[in-house]
């Protein structure tokens, strides 16, 4: 007898944070591994990676074999409720707090 089961998921607001670059490959290496083993489709297009305070130029980061797409240097991206950009951690969540306040 035979079994079959299927179940569908989401990867939704994840996000991973590495000191390098080497270090942050590292753990997209174990995370497409881990998607691999466990038949996980991940929609490259929806991911970004920030770089803060960057100091490579031509930094690539692939996940399963794709390159990820790279920021634009000073445009905040949304993750959750909290907006990022290449500047800085809190320049860009700041500036839209101040907007809203203002608005």
């Amino acid at each position: 007898m035979t079994f079959f089961f299927t179940a569908e998921a989401f990867v939704n607001n994840t996000i991973w944070i590495g000191n390098s670059q080497a270090t942050t490959q590292f753990i997209l290496d174990i995370a497409s591994k881990f998607f691999s083993i466990n038949n996980i489709l991940i929609n490259n297009d929806k991911m970004i990676v920030i770089f803060i305070n960057r100091k490579v130029k031509d930094a690539v980061l692939k996940i399963s074999g794709s390159p990820i797409s790279i920021a634009k240097c000073g445009v905040p991206y949304r993750y959750l409720d909290i907006f990022l950009s290449t500047d800085s951690l809190f320049k860009s969540s700041l500036a839209k707090v101040q907007s809203n306040i203002l608005d």
